[in-house]
């Protein structure tokens, strides 16, 4: 919900009342109350195309993340500015992306010279995935920016997608260093930036703020069977392959073997929750009016439309055409 917050918060800074993007979200406002709530991947796609839509800004996720370090964010934010070293800094904000977000945690690379902050965002150009990369990466240039100089410059600012109309705002927050279609989304930059120390460091209180953050992951996941987590965890990964049940595994701080233990435990197969998760997936794609279902198939991964009209039905009882119907 501080997502929904910032994002709402920058709709009105364009002139659009808050109330009146949420209306058009389908989102209650007395929603926004609740600082640990949570939207589905549904809303935040409604929010995030009513937001472009309204504001009549497609940079909006680039100014989103250049508010970044004003305490929009809450507790993860203060949590990096609060650090010792940008190293730490980066490390919280890996390890604790997901009190943030149901997504992919960013993951943070080291060979030789060079350091990459790398998100797991899936290749493609729906709204709500580039308005995500656009607030992560340029929150995380802002934040490297705030120890090593305002005036620095990544490496290199990789995007696993094709440059938008507006490039010229990624040019002048990322600088000439960018890469359209790259196989991953991530900032590229000196190794050595690692070690510098953060210019607002206060040991007693990141201590603290990372307790809370303990706390809130500790949260998250109390009550919440593993099989649930699993297939959550899969809804957000690209479905044109599927995931390792190794990597996963990794993602839990498990042992594959463990994971599969533990599934057990629940009655539960890995490669069902697998299927369930691609199921979810094409349900959400096929809910976009604007998408066919050729293109559908193509997103999921399928050859052909029929194949796709195969699985449908399998995971769901029906074909992608009733369901288009019946929504």
């Amino acid at each position: 919900m501080l997502l929904v917050r910032a994002l709402a918060s920058e709709v009105e800074r364009a002139g659009v009342p808050r109330d009146q993007l949420l209306e058009a979200a389908g989102i209650e406002p007395a929603r926004l109350a609740s600082i640990d709530g949570w939207i589905s991947f549904l809303e935040y796609d409604r929010l995030t195309r009513a937001a472009l839509k309204l504001s009549g800004d497609p940079a909006l996720g680039l100014r989103l993340g250049e508010l970044s370090n004003r305490g929009a964010f809450d507790l993860l934010e203060h949590l990096g500015v609060h650090a010792a070293t940008l190293r730490q800094s980066i490390e919280s904000a890996t390890g604790y992306a997901r009190i943030m977000a149901a997504r992919p945690e960013p993951a943070l690379v080291e060979h030789g010279e060079v350091a990459s902050l790398r998100y797991g965002f899936p290749p493609g150009d729906l709204p709500m995935l580039r308005i995500g990369a656009e607030l992560s990466m340029a929150g995380a240039l802002r934040l490297m920016q705030s120890c090593v100089g305002g005036d620095a410059q990544p490496i290199a600012a990789c995007f696993a997608y094709r440059a938008p109309d507006y490039r010229e705002e990624y040019e002048r927050v990322f600088g000439s260093a960018l890469r359209f279609e790259h196989d991953y989304t991530g900032l590229d930059f000196p190794r050595a930036w690692l070690e510098r120390a953060m210019p607002h460091a206060n040991p007693r209180l990141f201590a603290i703020l990372e307790a809370q953050a303990q706390l809130a992951l500790e949260r998250l996941d109390q009550g919440v069977e593993l099989g649930a987590r699993v297939q959550a965890h899969l809804a957000t990964q690209d479905p044109r392959s599927a995931p390792r049940m190794q990597d996963v595994a990794q993602h839990f701080g498990m042992s594959a073997r463990s994971l599969r233990r533990r599934l057990s435990t629940e009655g539960l197969e890995y490669r069902a929750l697998v299927e369930a998760a691609r199921g979810s997936i094409a349900r959400a794609l096929l809910r976009q009016p604007r998408s066919t279902i050729q293109e559908v198939a193509h997103a999921m991964g399928f050859a052909t439309p029929e194949a796709f009209h195969r699985a449908f039905r399998r995971w769901t009882g029906t074909t992608p055409g009733r369901f288009r119907e019946r929504r």
